[in-house]
């Protein structure tokens, strides 16, 4: 089985078992004055009650530890509630993979809602549709089918750009034993289909060898440009959509060890990989990992490699008491494999210090203190980022990040497994022996950097908006967003926050520490499978207080001027 495929099944697997394990009961209340809320709605299809539809509510803030906040299922008339939620942005997402929900073109299926303090939101309508499906057959120059190939799908928009699709059953997106795939639960639109791997492509491949499948579009073609277009109506099946691929194609292999730059001595059990160079080669522009491991012997093997220029390197495979890093070593791959490739791994560098949370901070604030990680990510002239290494803050406050690469090194902070969650915590300032580093901290080689201050404001003030559409007429699926932007110095990076605005026009912003923001709406706004609407608003400043509630009202109207920064 291809590793790619093995993947996709570890993907399915991992979604499939945390909806079974989804906690049932909605978020409580934390905050004191807020009261519980609710939503009262109904699913249809084709205006008819759609029952036993699973029903997701997920909260704004994603956290891989609590991804859904609750989940239930439709009752005969097609109705579902959610009750005790605390107030706060969610999104309503039904679970049906055969059928496309409001936004399902844009990769965020479900109803966007804002819930105020108390409130009791009726009449909530999840209208699905169903899906389109696409369907046909994969083979070789020789007629035989091709089993266990990815399918490559790309849904355009009216001016030829590709769109992003929610998929919710990646498994569709392989052929089986007769070389038949079915995708299903599409919405309608323009597509089109491919199998194979793209000339050029960097992404990182073990077990397949180094003969591949050049990137293929149905009919038969390898010019993307002349693949044919699918028409797909809503509801409607297009069959025999198959492909017919060349011969396989020689890609070639890098082979190499990974030693210990200071005793030369081979470095087993490290992770791997492949960075793709800048158009001028002077610098690695993304890296992607192998999964695989050095050998006993040090050894690694990159395979699938097409005519190019890579840079090779290791990873510190997300163990944050791995004290190394390695550079990134370039190589060209012409008409042969290249081998004697040596990656030396280097002693890092450290970053400790302390995290301090500003005075005048509340209980709630030194209560989640507890829970912070802090990150580092370097940036050097040989790397855009490695990334972002993190570790506990202790119950003093001290902190110690190893491993780091030489660069201009940047400080985050995080709760749980995802910087993606908004912890209301915010870094306001950070000092090296007193001295306030605003672009970064400098790292020297194998450099112990002390006397580390970091200060920390903990938000807990909101901004609840509504949105007032003047003269407008959004298309369907328009989505508008608001930020509120905290006003500070010229010299110092800004806190924003952007929202989605739900379909009701309103937004809660959160997490906001004290201070002085604007509030905009974020121009230009987006509508799937269609060109972008430009917009201009009121912009209106307001004064945020920790545990405090500011209501605003923005307005929004057609802008003519593209050039427009509203």
């Amino acid at each position: 089985m291809h590793v790619l495929t093995r993947t996709i099944l570890l993907v399915s697997a991992i979604f499939i078992a945390t909806l079974q394990a989804l906690a049932i009961t909605p978020q409580q209340s934390k905050e004191a004055n807020d009261r519980p809320a609710s939503i009262r709605g109904r699913a249809t299809i084709a205006g008819k009650p759609a029952p036993n539809v699973k029903v997701l509510l997920v909260p704004d803030r994603y956290d891989m530890q609590r991804q859904f906040n609750a989940s239930t299922v439709t009752d005969e008339d097609g109705r579902f509630q959610f009750t005790d939620i605390a107030p706060g942005s969610y999104t309503i997402s039904p679970f049906a993979p055969a059928f496309v929900a409001p936004n399902d073109v844009i990769g965020r299926p479900g109803k966007n809602i804002t819930l105020a303090s108390g409130e009791e939101a009726d009449g909530v309508e999840i209208a699905l549709t169903r899906g389109g499906v696409i369907t046909g057959r994969v083979t070789n120059a020789n007629g035989q089918p091709l089993a266990e190939e990815q399918i490559y799908l790309a849904r355009l928009d009216e001016r030829g750009q590709k769109q992003q699709s929610f998929i919710q059953n990646f498994q569709m997106l392989m052929t089986d034993d007769r070389g038949v795939y079915r995708i299903y639960g599409l919405p309608a639109g323009r597509y089109i289909v491919g199998v194979g791997v793209e000339k050029n492509d960097r992404s990182i491949r073990v077990g397949y060898g180094n003969l591949v499948y050049e990137r293929t579009y149905h009919p038969d073609v390898t010019d993307e440009s002349k693949a044919k277009i699918i028409e797909l109506a809503a509801g409607g099946e297009a069959a025999g959509v198959d492909i017919t691929v060349g011969k396989p194609v020689k890609t070639y292999t890098a082979t190499g060890r990974i030693v210990d730059a200071d005793t030369g001595k081979p470095v087993p059990d490290l992770y791997y990989g492949t960075g793709k160079l800048s158009p001028d080669g002077k610098y690695v522009a993304s890296m992607g990992m192998t999964g695989a491991r050095s050998n006993l012997k040090g050894e690694f093997r990159l395979e699938g490699l097409w005519p190019g220029r890579y840079a090779a390197i290791v990873s510190r495979g997300g163990a944050d008491s791995v004290d190394f890093y390695s550079e990134p070593v370039v190589f060209e791959v012409t008409d042969n494999d290249v081998t004697g490739l040596e990656i030396k791994v280097h002693r890092g560098a450290s970053i400790s210090g302390v995290v301090m949370l500003e005075e005048g901070s509340n209980e709630e604030a030194r209560a989640k203190f507890s829970e912070l990680m802090i990150g580092a990510s370097v940036s050097s002239e040989r790397l855009i980022s490695s990334g972002a290494s993190s570790v506990k803050i202790q119950p003093d406050g001290s902190f110690r990040i190893i491993g780091l690469p030489p660069g201009k090194a940047t400080l985050s902070l995080r709760i749980g497994n995802t910087f993606f969650e908004r912890t209301g915590f915010n870094i306001r300032r950070v000092e090296r022996d007193g001295v306030e580093q605003i672009a970064g901290i400098e790292v020297s080689p194998g450099e112990n950097i002390t006397g580390v201050k970091v200060i920390v404001a903990y938000g807990s003030g909101r901004i609840r908006g509504q949105v007032k559409l003047e003269g407008v007429q959004l298309p369907e699926g328009a989505r508008v967003f608001v930020r509120a932007s905290l006003l500070t110095n010229e010299d110092k990076p800004r806190i924003e926050r952007p929202v989605e605005v739900d379909a009701r026009g309103r937004f809660v912003i959160e997490g906001l520490p004290a201070g002085d923001y604007e509030v905009s709406i974020i121009n230009p706004v987006y509508v799937p499978n269609a060109p972008p609407i430009h917009v201009k608003s009121n912009r209106q400043a307001v004064t945020v207080a920790n545990g405090g509630d500011v209501e605003v009202t923005l307005t929004l109207e057609l802008n003519p001027k593209k050039d427009s920064q509203q």
